[in-house]
């Protein structure tokens, strides 16, 4: 598994649009994250013919929202992937693309109530998860509930750090989990604010004879 490519971006009003910097490559899994204003807003896929998947949808800690789609990307997609706002709000949404999932079953753990936290201050920090398959892909989503937040210094080894500062501040980061099993909490540090991180992972794909030398230099970060 791999980390390919990240795009971010950040706006007003009722949607939320974010253009990767490099064409999507068929067969990776596209992770989106949102965070809004608004103690009660919802997000909706507005992407037609290549629809993300809802898997979560979190009105959280302080006056702000959450929500994470994914998609398993095929031969022809969009220039730009939009969603839809129940309000108009201020809002981030974060893009990243992943290589070498198992694209019939994309979560190791997926998103949900029990791999979240939330809370104020200037370190945010997500439950341990225990991943079930080797060379799983952890991913961690921070999110506060105001603008202009700087997101730095992910523990566990975290990497890829993506930060979009502006209209609710948000960041996700990744890594590979080479051993299946318990992760340990990861925090981020943040400027003190309301919080809500996640920590979750990515299924890798069934690999053999040459793509297990792939794998495991990606793993090692060769």
């Amino acid at each position: 598994m791999a980390f390919v490519q990240s795009a971010s971006n950040a706006s007003g009003g009722s949607s939320a649009s974010v253009t990767p910097s490099s064409a999507p490559t068929s067969g990776n899994v596209a992770v989106i994250t949102i965070n809004s204003n608004g103690s009660s807003t919802t997000h909706t896929d507005n992407n037609g013919s290549t629809p993300f998947t809802k898997e979560t949808d979190e009105q959280g800690n302080g006056t702000h929202s959450i929500a994470t789609f994914y998609r398993v990307l095929g031969g022809s997609e969009p220039a730009t992937y939009n969603f839809d706002l129940s309000s108009s709000q201020n809002k981030s949404i974060i893009y990243q693309e992943f290589s070498l999932i198992d694209t019939s079953d994309v979560w190791d753990v997926p998103p949900s109530a029990t791999t979240s936290d939330e809370g104020t201050g200037t370190t945010a920090t997500a439950p341990s998860m225990t991943t079930s398959n080797d060379g799983a892909m952890g991913v961690i989503f921070a999110a506060v509930d105001s603008s202009g937040v700087t997101f730095s210094a992910p523990t566990n080894s975290y990497t890829n750090l993506i930060s979009e500062p502006d209209n609710r501040s948000s960041a996700c980061a990744s890594r590979v989990f080479a051993t299946a099993g318990a992760t340990g909490t990861t925090a981020l540090t943040l400027g003190s604010d309301d919080w809500i991180i996640h920590q979750f992972a990515l299924k890798p794909a069934a690999v053999t004879g040459g793509d297990i030398a792939v794998l495991r230099r990606r793993i090692n970060g060769r």
